[in-house]
């Protein structure tokens, strides 16, 4: 599947879910996967938890180690027209905090283990994705599953506040940040269309 210059990542992420429900989206060292269906079902969930807790900001913080967690909490953010912020915890506690001001962070999404085990502390509101992510009411599991199976991919965006928005995934490094946005975020697709061309079990 070729993309189009007018498509965007979040677009594409739920057109390839919706050609490929059942090939493997993402999975981890832990043991945890999921395929596309479930992958943007758990996203558009998140996205309600995070609603609040991103209102009225464009950048978006997240301090998840690579996961099947931090994965669908980008998906989330992008669905929502956000821009993930991912800061990198193998920096010092200064140069996390350098990176938050940096991008005018006001709220983090993070590991709870991570954050136990690093004892950071952070000058901002920090939001623990195990605890957003347990206990879904009836109406959320409701909203997420009839929102990811039953709308079109521009119905789903203008819903969740990502439609027409070109995505911009910024990435902090020790040796400086990455950003993926503009012209250059149409390189972020590559993998995506890929995923296109996998079999049943996502090989």
């Amino acid at each position: 599947m070729e993309p189009r210059e007018t498509e965007t990542i979040q677009g594409l992420l739920f057109q390839v879910a919706k050609q490929n429900p059942t090939a493997l989206a993402l999975a981890d060292s832990s043991g945890a996967k999921v395929n596309f269906s479930e992958a943007i079902t758990k996203a558009v969930f998140l996205s309600g938890r995070l609603a609040q807790v991103w209102k009225d900001q464009k950048n978006v913080g997240i301090l998840i180690p690579p996961s099947v967690g931090g994965a669908l909490v980008n998906w989330a953010a992008l669905m929502m027209g956000k821009v993930p912020v991912n800061l990198n915890y193998t920096l010092s506690q200064e140069g996390i905090i350098s990176c938050i001001d940096q991008c005018g962070l006001t709220d983090v999404v993070v590991s709870g283990k991570l954050m136990g085990r690093l004892k950071l502390k952070l000058p901002v509101r920090v939001h623990i994705l195990e605890d957003m992510a347990t206990n879904p009411r009836f109406s959320e599991k409701l909203r997420a599953f009839f929102l990811s199976k039953f709308s079109s991919t521009e119905g789903l965006l203008r819903k969740l506040g990502g439609a027409d928005v070109t995505a911009r995934i910024l990435l902090f490094q020790p040796w400086g940040l990455i950003a993926g946005g503009g012209r250059d975020w149409r390189v972020c697709k590559s993998p995506v269309v890929g995923t296109g061309d996998r079999g049943p079990d996502g090989v």
